[in-house]
């Protein structure tokens, strides 16, 4: 996320699509003066085979955002909700960049894509989380058939990490 965080612009607008505990959104809020939406369910979730529901770890992960929330006013901002429904609360070519890390299948990877990317300005950041990851396969397989229809030209960075421009 280093050498990413260098790709969005001071001032820009973003939006990351599955939050979990709020770290990526953090050290982009710590790092830039960005204006950032954080968009997640904080439903039941499954992570390396284990599940975390409402009532458990998830109900926590949420608190934890809230905090990030209140320490980054005025430019960071939750949205409780399904990532589809959520992409209809903006106009087209409204984010300066754009994660993705929310449902890890195939299926749900190319949905957020199709569902998000309209939503980039020219010339936009793409960024997807846990590509080339052996326990995500489905994120690997949507961004290439994505990136592949779309003309998109992806990069690898660490951690799991791809990015591209619109």
């Amino acid at each position: 996320m280093k050498k990413l965080i260098e790709l969005i612009p001071e001032k820009g607008i973003g939006v990351e699509v599955g939050v979990m505990k709020g770290k990526t959104s953090d050290y982009i809020l710590k790092k830039k003066q960005v204006t950032l939406y954080l968009i997640d369910t904080w439903d039941m979730v499954e992570r390396k085979g284990k599940f975390y529901n409402k009532d458990g770890g998830v109900k926590q992960w949420y608190k934890e955002v809230l905090k990030i929330q209140e320490k980054y006013k005025n430019r960071c901002y939750v949205i409780k909700q399904y990532s589809e429904i959520a992409s209809y609360e903006f106009d087209k070519e409204y984010f300066d960049f754009i994660i993705i890390d929310a449902d890890h299948s195939y299926l749900g990877c190319y949905n957020d894509l199709i569902m998000w990317f309209p939503k980039l300005k020219p010339n936009g950041i793409l960024i997807g989380h846990d590509y080339d990851s052996p326990k995500h396969k489905g994120v690997t397989k949507a961004f290439n058939q994505f990136a592949q229809e779309h003309d998109l030209q992806l990069n690898k960075a660490n951690n799991y990490f791809v990015w591209c421009i619109k």
